[in-house]
């Protein structure tokens, strides 16, 4: 009978030992990119266990759990590079360990790809979503993740689902599996909101148009394997990303009225998107973020200013709380909203915000797309169908910034600006001293406006000179001039200032002193 005894409870006991195994995060698993120069896991096993981790190019690392099981580990760093790897994963004091095992994982640079409706927009509903579709066989190392939506009102530890496990870039991952076995499957689709009947709102699928060329461009700049994140809400605002200590810094407030009924269903508020899509993915050794978010904040003027506080705080918060690397910082590029006709008028207010809270950021960069307007889109102008001209603008950002390449990514930038007899001189130079022009396609342009009694009005400008690398345009006006500013407006109309590689002018406003000189570091807020 005890023999009985001490048998079965042996069976037990080895049956228990034989179901011990590693747990991962949903984000880890075969197919996935790693940071190569901090290449990060973590997981859970039995509390106190040892966890052994092998890769096939012949490193071999041993790590304890932690009393509530968790472990983690960071790899030595690699070249990145497209021989991918296996990663076997095992508890070494068990027995009968069951070993889990990571196919195909490449290292090269992760990035996070996040924000609003204008990220989430798929590759299926853009103007060339036929040729990005056709070529997406041929990047096998341009691999794509995305996170399900969901909020919380804690911080969560892993995500709760996931709208597209790690998979290389193929026609099917990019559009879905049933690519080709209907002639319209890719074809743009919007269907009505319940909240508003006349505002088409798209019926999203499949990943996100802007971090898929995004993630393109620089694999084919770099050749470097590249990982994209995709962690993205329409018609959320940036509280909703945010965690508190970020909300503290600019003063925390309710976000903006919800633009959706499903907003009100799903019970959002401030930093639970945070929470629930960010938060899992902290311990990511990633190169850094791209973000396209702002049309939800755009409400009145003074939420439009405080964007500005919110996100560089979020920015900064960002780096703080994700895994640290051997490279800078993590790197944060914003795509500044492009033109749209907008329910109010302080969409300028906004870009401004964006550009000012870039500008103040290390290893940061602002992509502009003031000349992106899209009339046509089916889906509400908010929503331009031109995401190529995005993806590769927020890449030239990366390119210069992050990977030190000698490229331009901003075009005409105003470096000084003061009244004259004849009206306001502007001094412009480029990103990297190319000559910028004014593009000639009407005789006057009505981008430039002054503010004189009380008001602004239009302006037109002509090249005045030019001086070695940098530009001169007089905004001709007479009188009082209080204020100048360029392409402030939803959409603006008339000529634009493009650089030689057409990169455009970036937005701006600037208050004018009595002495003469403009203020181009300012928020103009003339009535």
């Amino acid at each position: 009978m005890q023999a009985g005894w001490r048998f079965g409870f042996l069976a037990i006991c080895l049956a228990a030992c034989a179901q011990a195994e590693i747990k991962l995060p949903k984000v880890i698993t075969s197919g996935m990119v790693l940071q190569a120069e901090t290449p990060a896991l973590w997981g859970y096993a039995e509390p106190h266990s040892n966890v052994s981790i092998s890769v096939s190019d012949g490193e071999h690392v041993h790590v304890v759990t932690e009393p509530s099981g968790k472990w983690e580990v960071v790899l030595s760093a690699r070249n990145a590079s497209d021989q991918a790897v296996v990663i076997k994963l095992e508890e070494t004091d068990v027995l009968n360990p069951e070993a889990v095992h990571l196919d195909d994982v490449l290292f090269g640079d992760v990035w996070l790809c996040s924000g609003q409706s204008n990220m989430e927009f798929s590759v299926a509903m853009t103007f060339d979503a036929a040729e990005i579709i056709d070529q997406a066989d041929n990047f096998p190392t341009l691999r794509l993740f995305a996170v399900q939506k969901n909020a919380s009102g804690e911080p969560l530890e892993e995500i709760v689902d996931v709208q597209e496990g790690w998979v290389a870039s193929s026609r099917e991952s990019v559009c879905g599996a049933e690519y080709g076995a209907r002639a319209d499957y890719c074809e743009p689709h919007c269907g009505g909101s319940a909240a508003d009947p006349s505002y088409h709102r798209p019926t999203w699928g499949y990943f996100s148009a802007v971090c898929y060329i995004y993630g393109r461009e620089l694999l084919k700049a770099t050749g470097r394997p590249q990982g994209m994140v995709e962690s993205c809400w329409g018609g959320t605002a940036i509280e909703l990303w945010s965690s508190p200590k970020a909300l503290a810094k600019c003063g925390s407030s309710e976000p903006p009225p919800p633009l959706n009924d499903t907003e009100v269903e799903v019970g959002l508020a401030p930093s639970t998107l945070y929470n629930a899509m960010i938060v899992p993915l902290l311990p990511m050794s990633m190169r850094g973020a791209i973000w396209y978010q702002g049309e939800a904040n755009t409400g009145d003027e003074a939420k439009a200013k405080k964007y500005r506080c919110q996100l560089r705080a979020m920015a900064e918060d960002w780096r703080s709380s994700f895994r640290p690397t051997s490279l800078p910082p993590l790197a944060f590029f914003v795509q500044q909203l492009a033109a749209y006709s907008g329910p109010d008028g302080f969409l300028p207010v906004l870009r401004n915000s964006q550009a000012q809270a870039v500008a103040s950021l290390p290893n940061a960069g602002l992509a502009v797309g003031i000349d992106l307007a899209d009339p046509g889109s089916p889906c509400h102008d908010v929503h331009i169908r031109n995401k190529t001209a995005v993806g590769q603008r927020l890449a030239l950002a990366a390119l210069a910034v992050s990977y030190g390449e000698s490229v331009a990514y901003l075009g005409p930038v105003p470096v000084h600006a003061e009244t004259k007899a004849e009206g306001v001189e502007v001094e412009y130079a480029g990103e990297h001293g190319e000559f910028v022009t004014i593009n000639q396609t009407t005789s006057e342009t009505q981008c430039f406006e002054v503010h004189k009694d009380g008001s602004w009005v239009s302006a037109s400008a002509s090249v005045k000179a030019e001086q070695g690398q940098r530009l001169k345009v007089i905004v001709h006006a007479s009188g009082d001039i209080k204020g100048v500013r360029y392409a402030w407006s939803p959409i603006p109309t008339g000529q634009q200032l493009y650089d030689d590689t057409g990169l455009p002018g970036i937005p701006w406003a600037a208050n004018c002193s009595g002495a003469g000189i403009c203020d181009l570091d300012t928020q103009v807020s003339f009535s």
